[in-house]
């Protein structure tokens, strides 16, 4: 069973910007070779950051380093 809607686009890490005003810029490279950018608030950011940190202390799976690989362009 998947758990995750198709309507999710499927993507991987490309950067992290640094904190600006409380908001912060993420960097997604899409399989069709596209980049998605989007600003987010911090607050957004570590709301997903303990959703994620609960799921996956809860399945067994190790945290992994998801730091900025790429620069931003």
């Amino acid at each position: 069973m998947n758990r995750i809607p198709d309507v999710y686009e499927v993507t991987s890490l490309r950067n992290t910007s640094p904190i600006e005003d409380e908001r912060v810029g993420i960097g997604f490279n899409m399989e069709n070779g596209k980049i998605i950018r989007i600003n987010i608030s911090v607050s957004d950011v570590k709301m997903i950051h303990d959703s994620l940190s609960h799921s996956i202390g809860s399945s067994g799976i190790p945290s992994i380093d998801v730091s900025s690989k790429l620069p931003a362009e």
